[in-house]
């Protein structure tokens, strides 16, 4: 063999080399990028969780600006604040100039209480975003509420907030307490926990050990010389594979009002007798109220058996969600009333409760005099005048920038 065959069997093979590290860096590129896809459907359907597993691999998230900012969106959606500003703090360091950044640098700082920060780099997003962006209206309102905000942590301090400890909450889901009208002692609550019916599942509703997550079961724990005891979940027919929350009971507490759905805000309600000896061939039914959960009624409050309460934005209201009643009369429930403009806004208010007094009524609103999220209000009405006294904003602890509708107080109200 000459030379010069030498010398193209060399630059062949070269060229062979070169066309297989191509090929190789194609076949990492449209990974990554199909990994990218995947994470961001994920947090398109708000499973933030799953996102944030499939970023686990630090070393390539760091190296990514586009995924430190998918990581930090996950961070700041799962509560994880530390985390989500310590990513964008990485991703500045690129220089990209993504404008979803300061975005999220002030909800972020709002989550933490820092309000006036927020404002600030909120006030730079603004300046970055055309006025007819989605968020243009939304976010000026967040920089209005910071001043609200601030105000509002200047107010004395009215109650401690304590968490339950590990036995009731798990890193999963905890909702919806309800003290139980029999048993002073004795609360019940839903949790999306592991071991609930029907195990992992997807947004079809189909099993998914590996992509899934579990939907909240119907449980209860007592209070016993200073510790709650393991929950203790609900018979086969009232937890479900679907989401199963636990709404109220009747006054004599052997009645339970509760709702189910399916990956989705529109419920299903129903009520079961508690018995001693349970009835597995009679099926719960309907509760025959005039609250429609498959149009996105919600929140079902029963102060009496014949006063309920609940929140509605399918029923006539000053926009968002409203509160209404509704009393059984004459041998049915009469057409729900709404509270009016005292109590509802042209924002999102639900959650009520009345307390056993019959006049101290506690709901909760993002509207503008908050902290963030779904403040709890508390409404006096006053039977000289026939009216309900001005809100009052409870404040922080018991309000900060989360979510945290009204749950339930004790029966002794």
């Amino acid at each position: 063999m000459n030379l010069f065959d030498k010398q193209i069997i060399y630059s062949l093979t070269k060229i062979e080399n070169l066309f297989l590290i191509c090929l190789l860096c194609l076949f990492v590129l449209q990974a990554n990028s199909q990994n990218v896809n995947q994470i961001k459907k994920h947090i398109k359907v708000k499973d933030y969780s799953t996102a944030l597993t499939m970023m686990a691999n630090s070393s390539k998230v760091e190296k990514n600006p586009d995924l430190l900012l998918l990581r930090a969106v996950c961070n700041y959606h799962l509560d994880k604040i530390e985390q989500c500003l310590e990513d964008l703090k990485k991703q500045e360091s690129f220089k990209t100039g993504d404008i979803d950044v300061p975005k999220y640098l002030g909800l972020a700082h709002i989550k933490i209480l820092k309000y006036s920060d927020g404002a600030a780099f909120l006030k730079r997003y603004l300046s970055l975003i055309d006025h007819k962006h989605d968020d243009f209206l939304p976010m000026i309102e967040e920089v209005r509420r910071c001043g609200f905000a601030l105000e509002i942590l200047k107010t004395p301090q009215v109650a401690f907030v304590e968490n339950l400890g590990s036995i009731i909450n798990t890193p999963e889901e905890e909702t919806k307490p309800v003290y139980s009208p029999n048993f002073q002692e004795r609360v019940y609550f839903s949790s999306a926990r592991p071991g609930s019916t029907g195990g992992k599942r997807n947004f079809a509703g189909l099993l998914d050990e590996k992509n899934g997550f579990y939907s909240a079961d119907m449980y209860y724990s007592d209070y016993i010389n200073g510790n709650w005891s393991e929950p203790t979940t609900f018979l086969p027919l009232l937890n479900t594979p679907k989401t199963d929350i636990v709404l109220d009971f009747n006054n004599e507490g052997n009645v339970l009002f509760y709702g189910t759905k399916q990956n989705n805000d529109l419920f299903e309600y129903y009520t079961d007798t508690f018995t001693i000896e349970y009835n597995y061939e009679k099926l719960p039914s309907k509760t025959g109220f005039p609250v429609n959960g498959q149009k996105g009624d919600k929140d079902l409050f029963l102060f009496s058996d014949s006063l309920i309460f609940f929140s509605s934005k399918q029923l006539e209201g000053f926009g968002g969600y409203d509160i209404f009643y509704s009393r059984f009369q004459n041998g049915a429930w009469e057409k729900p009333v709404n509270f009016g403009p005292e109590i509802n806004s042209s924002y999102d208010d639900i959650s009520p409760f009345l307390t056993k007094s019959g006049n101290i009524l506690y709901f909760s609103s993002n509207r503008m005099e908050g902290l963030g999220g779904m403040d709890i209000f508390k409404a006096v009405f006053n039977t000289t005048k026939n009216e309900w006294s001005s809100l009052y904003n409870l404040g922080f602890p018991v309000n900060s920038p989360g979510m945290k509708p009204v749950q339930s107080f004790h029966p002794t109200g």
